[in-house]
């Protein structure tokens, strides 16, 4: 009996010791992603002359990334209107708060915003110093390549493909970019009411055009003539996407 209860008090005295080595370490550990990293890197920015709102534990007022209630995000808006906040609020609203160079935070994640020509330029020079987001494993399906690449072997594939994009050959593309906005254009001009107006989507419109100035530039026809191509690989990309949740389906 005194040796169970020996072996059971060294055991609980282990465990113990194995709490309170671990919790302090597991705390500080805590303590720095939540808190003490953010506000370090907060520090950093506002000592180079940018500006955002504070790094706060708790999440953003309901209103701050909502679209103003008298332009509903849903509600429809002529070429005229501004349509910077319908494509990304919280930037619009910390630009207009604190100016151009500014910054804001995604829950732990701080983002600059950069507008200076020669800051993005140099973004995308210094390739080692600034990394892509990380993507899904289901989405490498569909952009692995030349979007996904770091490194020396983004430079690889992008001294590969620069011939294909020189401005000799680009500006030979310029017929099929005209032809295929002229049928857009045409498309709409069909659709307009009696009084020389109507509401479009363009969003499924703009797809096509993509599709269109595509199939024309490098397969030397129209989205027309290969729609069925199309619609095929937006099946296999819905099917991939499933996947994760779903069993595949094996033929």
């Amino acid at each position: 009996m005194e040796l169970s209860l020996s072996c059971s008090s060294t055991a609980i005295l282990c465990v113990v010791t194995v709490i309170i080595a671990v919790v302090p370490v597991w705390a500080v550990k805590m303590l720095n992603s939540l808190w003490l990293r953010p506000k370090r890197f907060e520090k950093l920015l506002r000592a180079q002359g940018l500006h955002g709102d504070p790094y706060s534990l708790s999440r953003p007022s309901s209103n701050q990334n909502q679209p103003p209630q008298d332009t509903p995000h849903s509600q429809s808006f002529v070429l005229s209107d501004d349509v910077a906040p319908r494509l990304f609020l919280p930037a619009y609203n910390t630009v207009a708060k604190y100016g151009k160079n500014s910054f804001l935070w995604e829950g732990r994640t701080l983002k600059v915003i950069i507008t200076d020509p020669n800051h993005i330029k140099e973004v995308f020079n210094n390739i080692h110093d600034f990394q892509k987001p990380k993507i899904s494993s289901i989405a490498k399906f569909f952009i692995n390549g030349l979007i996904s690449y770091e490194g020396d072997k983004w430079a690889q594939h992008r001294k590969i493909i620069n011939p294909a994009f020189n401005l000799g050959k680009l500006k030979n593309m310029l017929p099929a970019f005209s032809q295929s906005c002229h049928d857009v254009i045409s498309t709409w001009m069909g659709m307009l009411s009696s009084d020389g107006k109507c509401e479009i989507d363009v969003w499924p419109f703009l797809q096509n055009l993509t599709r269109d100035v595509i199939s024309r530039t490098a397969f030397g026809s129209s989205y027309a003539e290969g729609e069925k191509i199309f619609q095929l690989l937006r099946y296999q990309g819905y099917l991939v996407a499933t996947a994760k949740w779903n069993k595949p389906i094996l033929r």
